[in-house]
């Protein structure tokens, strides 16, 4: 589940903390967490947002190619 969304600029892009569903519902901080870039995110093409982020993440990989950042 995706608990918060920041933005780090070039260097890291959009990056998402996601906790699991048990942890979202504990009080204080979740055990299980993790901080990932959605770059690297597979979303289902059935889900709402699948074409803004698809989108993001090409342009993304793109731009990491081109400054030789990027080994996809």
């Amino acid at each position: 589940m995706i608990h918060d969304l920041y933005y780090l600029h070039d260097e890291g892009g959009i990056m998402c903390w996601i906790v699991s569903v048990a942890d979202s519902k504990k009080e204080g901080k979740p055990e299980n967490n993790h901080l990932v870039s959605i770059t690297h995110l597979k979303i289902p093409r059935s889900h709402q947002l699948w074409r803004e982020i698809n989108k993001y993440q090409k342009r993304r990989i793109k731009r990491l190619r081109q400054q030789g950042r990027a080994e996809y």
